[in-house]
């Protein structure tokens, strides 16, 4: 026993002096990988339907180009000099995009106009817009944008599905045939999970399932914020004054829209704004208008969503509803004091 102990002691000396990195589980385990195998991670999929940007934008830019020196840590020499990279979310960054006045713009038609389209004033053209850094300008995170995707298909499921059991089957409760002497196996009944016509054994519950969970607010909002970014990086989002036509016919909306280049879009309009009579009258007609068309989705500001944007392959907002949007994204989130139940 002293024997063994001492040789302990002298193992257990030699392994405290040698450095750490003897000790990593590299050096360990030595077992060669097999080809083809990575240690990172699998970056997430997203459903085959939903369109992003192309090889090119979905990589990211030379840190080299980006690069700042801390200020402070030339003064402090004990410090040393870390890089930071400004990210196209930062909040000093400004973006400027052109508002197409949507009213004004003609629609090429082989025959003379209307004496409703003739009547009707054009809206003044405006400018430029300027949008929020912090909504438009962040970086393309597909591990924000498959989680919100996945929470919001997993929310539309309705989990009706249900199974009929052993008691709900239609079949008889007599004993099928004697217990012994048939040479077969025992039936109670005619309804047996593993008989043709019997029941459904481990099935969904009758009464349906609930496949909502929970997710943060801070992650809808950076992946509502992500998408918009990533389409206004392609170059796939728009900006007109107003959606308003002078006529409710399809023909006319389909015209402008192909003058803008709208053919798969998802137009956005602003959420209870007050409109005067003939705006409003306008706006219906227009609402009236892109209902029979198959790939133009007319959607209200509040119900914008991660799915719907990458599913088409443009996004087409009004100035009211950037405005809208940046108040509703940047609005700071409130946490629920908790309350003790009585």
């Amino acid at each position: 026993r002293a024997h063994s102990s001492g040789n302990m002691r002298v193992g257990l000396r030699r392994a405290l002096s040698l450095p750490l990195s003897k000790f990593s589980v590299g050096n360990i385990f030595r077992r060669q990988a097999p080809a083809g195998f990575s240690s990172a991670a699998a970056a997430p999929a997203l459903p085959p339907n939903l369109k992003l940007a192309d090889d090119d934008l979905m990589t990211a830019p030379p840190p080299k180009s980006h690069q700042v020196t801390e200020p402070d840590a030339a003064a402090n020499p004990r410090e040393k000099p870390r890089a930071y990279f400004q990210r196209p979310g930062s909040v000093g960054r400004a973006l400027e995009v052109p508002v197409v006045p949507f009213f004004a713009l003609e629609a090429e038609s082989d025959g003379e106009d209307s004496e409703e389209s003739a009547a009707a004033p054009p809206s003044p053209p405006l400018s430029a817009l300027t949008l929020s850094a912090r909504v438009f300008g962040q970086p393309l995170r597909l591990d924000v944008l498959q989680t919100v995707v996945k929470w919001q298909l997993a929310c539309r499921r309705q989990g009706t599905s249900s199974t009929k059991r052993i008691g709900e089957v239609r079949g008889s409760g007599k004993k099928v045939r004697p217990q012994k002497g048939g040479g077969t196996a025992r039936a109670g009944h005619r309804r047996p999970p593993h008989w043709r016509g019997g029941a459904k054994a481990h099935g969904p519950v009758t009464g349906g399932r609930d496949w909502t969970y929970k997710l943060n607010k801070k992650e809808r909002r950076l992946g509502l914020c992500v998408a918009l970014s990533q389409k206004l990086a392609e170059g796939n989002l728009l900006v007109v004054d107003a959606f308003r036509t002078s006529t409710h016919k399809t023909k006319e909306l389909k015209l402008k829209l192909d003058s803008l280049g709208v053919k798969d879009a998802l137009l956005v309009t602003e959420h209870g704004k007050e409109q005067d009579e003939a705006e409003d009258e306008a706006h219906t007609k227009f609402l009236t208008a892109a209902r029979n068309l198959p790939k133009i989705h007319v959607q209200r500001q509040l119900g914008c969503n991660v799915y719907d944007i990458l599913s088409r392959e443009q996004v087409v907002l009004t100035s009211g509803a950037v405005a809208q949007l940046e108040a509703r994204l940047l609005k700071p989130v409130r946490r629920k004091l908790w309350e003790p139940k009585i």
